[in-house]
């Protein structure tokens, strides 16, 4: 067996500055706070330090002390003000594969740092127009999954195309970042209202949800159950509690675009879904379960080797999800669905060395939980307080039931070493 080459001669400033750098850049890429936290620990005492972190959704506790001096002034404490950022996958490989570099002791915390600092300027190795492209897709995708005709699943792309439009746009300012949601879903919801009217029949909820489908907290929300599952209460209720709010952003700006159609005279309102619909031809199920993970892989600028990787643990999941369903019965299929995403994806990163979370993301956005958690607030909006209550509760069985899988799936196929979670 190969020996580990011992730590190299770097200054305790280097180190700590390091795995600071390391906790930021994790958490910019959406990693869970269990995550941040032993990823910072495993580098710490790669060299030589005893160190204590706390990540939470927007800061992180950092204490460090040699573990050779016992003495107060031989310990620092930092904490860093992290704003939370988007999900990109080949970012979060690339600071995966410096981490693992650094274990291994064949890079120094100096040159560790300044290939981080390489990793934020990255750029997406997809133009935007394919981006675009991908967005309208997976809205159109999701209406088929929803059951929806073929105008809506038109529709629904359409709308799709136009949130992603606005979310390049709020790339790019700050201030528009900050109302990005209530005017996506503002925008969204006025263009369903009025081609809703101009069809003159009505047209069903499900376009809305499908619409803004990229925008849903679902893997946040699946996220916080993961973290209070394991005990982490702060980050999980913090995080729950964000997605919550992000779902209040969205149903805020859609109940005004509603408010369109009443402009218009042949417009219903959203909520209204007893229409007629032409039957879509079944085989396009298979065509957007193929089309849905290859769009969310390019949407996460995930690496173009990855994207067969990625179809394969969607595809696993959603029939996982499908006998589920028929086993356990409606609310619990997401357990199943979860189980063979984990598996899938601890089985891709023990064969090829790569963060599982690669193939994990998608797989687990496609079983939706932040879509059944926009349709509560949106029947409590209506009044509809016990169909409202019991989405709501059916939020926190499907995110309970994929973490349940996912933690089933670590025991069965144990995960890389540097993928595994302290408990």
């Amino acid at each position: 067996m190969r020996a580990m080459p011992e730590p190299q001669r770097t200054t305790r400033s280097e180190s700590i500055d390091f795995v600071l750098e390391l906790g930021r850049a994790l958490h910019v890429q959406g990693a869970s706070s269990p995550e941040v936290e032993h990823a910072m620990t495993l580098v710490s005492r790669r060299f030589g330090l005893a160190g204590e972190f706390f990540a939470t959704p927007t800061s992180i506790f950092a204490s460090f002390q040699a573990e050779n001096d016992s003495s107060a002034s031989g310990s620092t404490t930092h904490l860093l003000r992290v704003v939370p950022g988007g999900t990109d996958l080949g970012k979060r490989a690339r600071v995966d594969e410096i981490l693992r570099e650094i274990v291994s002791g064949e890079l120094t915390p100096a040159e560790g740092r300044i290939l981080l600092a390489s990793v934020r300027v990255d750029r997406s190795p997809y133009p935007r127009a394919l981006m675009l492209l991908c967005s309208a897709l997976i809205s159109a995708s999701a209406a088929r999954f929803f059951g929806l005709d073929a105008f809506e699943i038109a529709l629904a792309g359409a709308v799709g195309f136009v949130v992603e439009v606005f979310a390049l746009l709020a790339e790019r300012s700050a201030r528009l970042k900050r109302i990005q949601l209530p005017c996506a879903a503002f925008l969204a919801a006025a263009l369903v209202a009025l081609a809703s009217g101009l069809r003159g029949e009505p047209t069903a909820l499900q376009v809305l949800v499908a619409g803004v489908i990229t925008l849903m907290p679902g893997l946040r929300i699946t996220t916080a159950m993961l973290e209070l599952s394991v005990d982490h209460l702060a980050a999980g209720s913090a995080r729950f509690f964000g997605s919550l709010f992000a779902l209040i952003a969205l149903l805020f700006g859609a109940a005004i675009g509603a408010q369109i159609g009443e402009l218009f005279p042949d417009t219903v309102p959203l909520a209204q879904i007893e229409a007629a619909r032409a039957q879509v031809p079944g085989w396009t199920i298979y065509l957007a379960l193929l089309v849905a993970p290859l769009c969310f892989g390019v949407l996460f600028r995930a690496r173009p080797r990855d994207l067969g990787w990625i179809l394969l643990s969607c595809a696993l999941g959603f029939f996982g999800a499908a006998a589920g369903a028929r086993i356990l019965g409606s609310g619990l299929e997401a357990a199943v669905g979860g189980l063979m995403v984990g598996l899938a994806s601890n089985v891709y990163g023990r064969l090829l060395d790569r963060p599982a979370v690669t193939t994990m993301i998608p797989g687990i956005l496609l079983l939706v939980p932040g879509s059944i958690g926009f349709r509560s607030l949106f029947n409590l909006l209506e009044r509809d307080v016990i169909s409202g209550v019991e989405a709501a509760f059916r939020v926190a069985l499907v995110g309970i039931s994929i973490v349940a899988g996912l933690f089933v799936a670590n025991i069965l196929v144990r995960p890389r070493k540097l993928d595994r979670l302290e408990s």
